[in-house]
């Protein structure tokens, strides 16, 4: 090999590694970032599902009852699932995206009469798979 071979073989080597070497530090940057807003992500998450939770049409403190036309009553709420939360974080161009995952339980019991709904334990009847995603601004996540 002549030496003008070797001289570029070497050059473009550390090119090379001048050029994967400079790029770490701005991967581990990103994932110090990463980081960080997930743990934004998680708190943020949580109050959002207390605010969900809040503004559910029927609680299980204010259920919707009905009467049905055999006369008896039933009674049907919603609730969410707190164990079920699920957080991750995702870049998009230059921008963070949340996505917050949870359920959305309903629950229902029936009675022939209304004093009886009190007593009886409401059963999960369906749930609700709700993905939701967040942008993240200088102000937080919206």
């Amino acid at each position: 090999m002549a030496k003008t071979d070797f001289n570029t073989v070497v050059l473009f080597i550390l090119i090379i590694l001048n050029i994967f070497l400079s790029s770490q530090p701005v991967f581990a940057m990103d994932n110090q970032k990463i980081k960080q807003l997930k743990k934004e992500l998680y708190s943020f998450s949580h109050k959002w599902i207390k605010k969900v939770q809040k503004h559910l049409n029927y609680t299980k403190n204010h259920p919707k009852i009905k009467k049905n036309k055999d006369n008896s009553y039933t009674l049907e709420y919603s609730q969410i699932a707190p164990t079920s939360l699920q957080t991750n974080v995702k870049q998009h161009q230059k921008t963070y995206l949340g996505i917050v995952k949870y359920k959305e339980v309903i629950y229902r019991a029936s009675a022939k009469n209304k004093n009886d709904l009190k007593q009886i334990q409401a059963t999960p009847v369906k749930v609700r798979h709700i993905t939701e995603i967040f942008r993240y601004t200088p102000n937080g996540w919206k």
